[in-house]
């Protein structure tokens, strides 16, 4: 079954507000969502690979990436985020919470 695919902006307190997903990415779109219809409970993010939040990302990297991502690299001299794994999410009282942190490799 194909996953829905949604976008959120940077998540306050590190959880996801359904209510901030948009079903197209838009300027403030940070990170990809994919919910599959069959495990509503469950989803996988991604950070949005556009170049201009990839370089926020990098410059801010305690807000953008640390909370979300997992990742061994100094953001130091790096223009790239490349995705390893993505993370899981899991609902909960009507907010999704990071099961585990997505897996990025910064080049």
């Amino acid at each position: 079954e194909m996953p829905i695919f949604k976008y959120s902006p940077l998540p306050l307190n590190g959880r996801f507000n359904e209510n901030d997903f948009t079903t197209s990415p838009e300027e403030n779109s940070v990170f990809e969502i994919q919910i599959y219809p069959d495990k509503p409970e469950k989803a996988f993010y991604a950070l949005v690979p556009y170049s201009q939040i990839v370089r926020q990302a990098l410059h801010e990297p305690e807000l953008y990436l640390v909370p979300f991502c997992r990742f061994d690299q100094s953001t130091e001299g790096k223009h790239n985020v490349e995705l390893v794994e993505e993370g899981t999410l899991e609902m909960s009282n009507g907010q999704w919470e990071i099961v585990e942190k997505s897996r990025i490799k910064l080049t």
